[in-house]
């Protein structure tokens, strides 16, 4: 199996964005790595079965599965009653750590 790498990139709004999966092979032993594929974009209007033969059928079909729970994620984001999104205790903390540095930084309270 590959290992995957997702990154999230910002879109016009905040319920838009650019989402970028990333499927890295390990080279075997003693063989020189290989060129980068060539960047693949699916179009907003088709699933990712429609770029299948980048990534099989299996993986296809897991990441289809993931967009399609995307707008009731986004959905729940947006249900909180005080506003605030609430992250987990452990899981986020990296995404909690991150925010409240970058605030400290935009608010003038690290140095730049």
């Amino acid at each position: 199996m590959p290992t995957l790498v997702y990154r999230w990139l910002p879109g016009d709004t905040p319920d838009w964005c650019i989402m970028e999966i990333r499927l890295l092979m390990p080279t075997p032993k003693g063989q020189k790595r290989p060129r980068a594929a060539e960047r693949v974009y699916i179009p907003d209007d088709q699933p990712f079965a429609w770029a299948k033969e980048y990534m099989g059928e299996a993986l296809a079909g897991v990441f289809d599965q993931d967009l399609a729970n995307l707008p009731h994620v986004q959905t729940g984001m947006k249900a909180s009653g005080n506003g605030v999104m609430e992250l987990g205790a452990y899981q986020d903390s990296r995404v909690r750590h991150f925010q409240t540095t970058l605030m400290k930084y935009i608010n003038g309270e690290l140095p730049a």
